[in-house]
């Protein structure tokens, strides 16, 4: 993807991209790959991270309510202890989730939110700033929320369109593609062939 962006830097134009998410994700199991492949069994490490000092997911005040925080040094660690006392936990537990996020990142310490899906669609920032989540109407349903396409052009824009409703391009699938007549369709349609 880097050479892709350096490639139209220089020349203006863009390049296919072709990635398997397979590929991917294996490149991110490599380390546990690698342990399997010495005869090792890798264990889960749940919110852990080998190449992370500290970190793991904390309750917060209230139902369902959790923050993440991360201390990739030491000292990240002992600057977290020293802020908060050594049960960092119960610290969390009795406060609520943003406000533990804004107070730790305004000491350099990587905290942020775990969102719920409330979260995502009312609070979150960044998907707010994009646009990234569209209100349409449903026929049936009413207003129904999206999620708008994350590709962006500097000079055409997506217009979010709803999904289809049943049979609702019925007529011009069967004219436009299939090259019925409106006789034909009309007497299909008779018959309970598009129901």
């Amino acid at each position: 993807m880097a050479g892709a962006l350096q490639h139209r830097r220089e020349t203006g134009r863009g390049c296919h991209i072709d990635a398997s998410m397979y590929e991917i994700c294996v490149q991110q199991m490599r380390d546990y790959l690698a342990q399997a492949k010495r005869g090792e069994r890798p264990q889960r490490m749940g919110n852990g991270d080998a190449r992370v000092f500290c970190q793991d997911v904390l309750p917060a005040a209230g139902d369902d309510r959790w923050v993440a925080i991360s201390c990739p040094t030491q000292a990240d660690h002992a600057k977290l202890l020293a802020l908060r006392g050594p049960d960092i936990a119960a610290w969390t537990a009795v406060r609520e989730d943003h406000a533990i996020a804004a107070e730790l990142q305004s000491h350099g310490i990587a905290c942020e939110v775990v969102q719920d899906c409330e979260d995502m669609i009312d609070r979150d920032a960044q998907l707010i700033g994009r646009g990234a989540l569209v209100t349409l109407d449903h026929p049936l349903l009413g207003p129904f929320g999206h999620i708008a396409t994350p590709t962006r052009f500097s000079r055409d824009r997506f217009t979010p369109l709803g999904a289809p409703g049943m049979g609702e391009h019925v007529s011009e699938i069967a004219r436009d593609l299939c090259g019925l007549s409106e006789a034909r369709i009309a007497e299909l349609d008779q018959a309970g062939v598009f129901q």
